[in-house]
């Protein structure tokens, strides 16, 4: 199940069913990977008590609702039933797999397109690509020459 997300000003990136954590992976089932983000934006760091009957007369049904729709908000409330469930942020998740696209997808030449594509500076997307290196490729000394390093 694969869920191709090409938003960066929400911060999307590609992401699989293979990358959503407890306790979003057990609404694989009943979501869309796309769902599930967008409920995981929606109540990330809150813990959420889902009551056993009468979930529809709670807040927490009522957000649950308004951004999956009621019934996938009924059957996420069936799943967690009776349980105090916190949800954590997919934001470390979508960085990670941003990155590894941008590192994919860079060829040596195309900094600035990827920076346009994913509204980040050129400055930046070779910050990623050189894994936060910013000496990275800097050359060393010639044989005679004294390194800034050895001045000091």
């Amino acid at each position: 199940m694969h869920s191709t997300m090409s938003n960066p000003s929400n911060h999307n990136t590609i992401l699989t069913a293979d990358d959503i954590p407890e306790p979003y992976g057990v609404l694989l089932e009943a979501l869309t990977v796309d769902e599930i983000v967008n409920l995981a934006d929606t109540i990330s760091g809150i813990m959420i008590y889902f009551k056993r009957g009468n979930f529809e007369e709670t807040k927490a049904f009522d957000i649950i609702s308004e951004c999956i729709g009621y019934p996938k908000a009924v059957e996420v409330c069936r799943i967690f039933a009776g349980e105090h469930i916190y949800f954590t942020s997919l934001d470390q998740i979508r960085t990670q797999k941003l990155h590894e696209t941008i590192r994919a997808e860079y060829n040596g030449y195309n900094a600035m397109t990827l920076a346009m594509r994913f509204r980040y500076s050129e400055y930046y997307i070779n910050s990623i690509v050189n894994g936060g290196n910013k000496n990275r490729g800097t050359k060393s000394p010639m044989e005679g020459q004294i390194g800034i390093d050895e001045i000091w």
